[in-house]
């Protein structure tokens, strides 16, 4: 059974809206932050629960529900229709047939039926959340994106605040010391994709502010693959308040499934850059929208 004691209170509320089947977006309206932080407590429900997405998870939750019926009404069954009325087994000279007993007989009767139906229940259920997840796999998706703020890993880097960041906030101190004097550090910081698409070509596009020397490239990796996709040097805009998105990087053919995207730097003083969204593609065509 779904262990649901074991999420946090925003867990939970982020879970209760899951199973009412709305959006990402649509959780963060109703629980006023953002996107990525809804994308990022989805992750940790997913983990938390032991599901691979949110089809399982809702599948999940139908089979427990499905089980909790089924032992409720195992229960009923063979009780004593007097005895569960608390009523005296003398029926005190009252015909049989004008007693309240045909009502909870009826009721045992639906429970009968949807006992024997459970396993109908079950198999339409998994069906339908296999067609979703087919769905999901046949058609890829064209556009992917998130915020950089909150990585699923990160060895170099921290979250800080910037005016002119798309959600106020960036991944900054990328490849430095986090303290004065800023000295270089190497390290990485990786996203998870939770996108699942068939195998396509895509491309990548990040919205970054640098004010330092564009010498320290950023070197781009998928999943944990020895070698990097693509090299990535960020150019000098004069101020780490003021954000630029690069031109589409190709990043090749990926497989289907799940990945990650992995940003790797040497280090430079006073940081390579300011991280702030990333757009994954399966076309570089200029029309893709980079809100």
């Amino acid at each position: 059974m779904l262990q649901i004691n074991q999420l946090s209170k925003r867990e939970k509320e982020v879970f209760d809206l899951l199973l009412q089947g709305k959006s990402n977006k649509q959780i963060a309206m109703s629980l006023s932050i953002s996107e990525s932080t809804i994308e990022f407590h989805v992750g940790n429900i997913l983990a938390k629960l032991k599901a691979r997405s949110r089809a399982e998870l809702i599948a999940l939750m139908y089979s427990d529900l499905g089980r909790t019926t089924g032992s409720a009404n195992d229960e009923k069954l063979g009780e004593s229709i007097v005895d569960s009325a608390s009523e005296p087994p003398d029926n005190g000279g009252t015909p049989v047939a004008q007693r309240q007993s045909i009502p909870n007989v009826r009721l045992q009767g639906i429970g009968i039926l949807l006992e024997a139906n459970r396993l109908l229940i079950s198999i339409t259920i998994l069906l339908v959340v296999g067609l979703v997840a087919l769905y999901a796999v046949l058609v890829p998706f064209r556009e992917y994106q998130r915020e950089c703020e909150n990585p699923a890993d990160t060895t170099v880097g921290q979250t800080l605040q910037r005016s002119n960041a798309s959600a106020g906030q960036v991944h900054g101190q990328f490849g430095t010391d986090s303290a004065p004097p800023w000295q270089p550090k190497s390290g990485f910081v990786k996203y998870s994709v939770t996108k699942v698409s068939l195998a396509s070509h895509w491309y990548l596009k990040l919205r970054y502010s640098k004010y330092s020397p564009s010498s320290v490239s950023i070197r781009i990796f998928l999943d944990n693959e020895p070698v990097q996709r693509a090299t990535l040097f960020p150019i000098d805009q004069g101020s780490w308040d003021q954000f630029v998105w690069t031109e589409p990087i190709d990043l090749g053919d990926v497989s289907i499934g799940q990945h990650s995207l992995m940003l790797y730097t040497d280090g430079q003083a006073f940081g390579v850059a300011d991280l702030d969204r990333f757009i994954l593609m399966t076309e570089p065509s200029s029309s893709v929208a980079a809100r």
